[in-house]
């Protein structure tokens, strides 16, 4: 089967032709590492040394991948939740502070 013919067989199936980035999934991988190093009780400087690593293969992969418009959809949607994972906190806490000023 030719490369444009298994592009119709697999349109005609509906398969997907999206696929996760690889910097996503290095990212995502160096997160894992990093949580069951400090399961194991390494030592700061590996756990610190697996982040800066995966940090840098990740940031690699993203600027190769950059021109991609997919790729900059998925970053700007993961800043977007870290953006929300920051404030959730801080509006919460503001929220615990003017409720209990509001009791004294």
């Amino acid at each position: 089967m030719t490369e444009s013919e298994w592009a119709e067989h697999s349109k005609k199936m509906g398969a997907s032709e999206k696929t996760a980035p690889l910097w996503l999934l290095t990212l995502i991988a160096t997160l894992i590492i990093a949580f069951v190093l400090q399961i194991n009780r390494a030592n700061i400087w590996a756990i610190m040394l697996c982040l800066v690593l995966g940090a840098v293969v990740s940031a690699v992969l993203l600027v190769k991948n950059l021109r991609s418009t997919a790729a900059y959809s998925v970053l700007k949607g993961l800043s977007l939740v870290l953006a929300i994972a920051i404030f959730i906190p801080v509006i919460a806490i503001g929220i615990l502070f003017i409720g209990c000023m509001g009791c004294h």
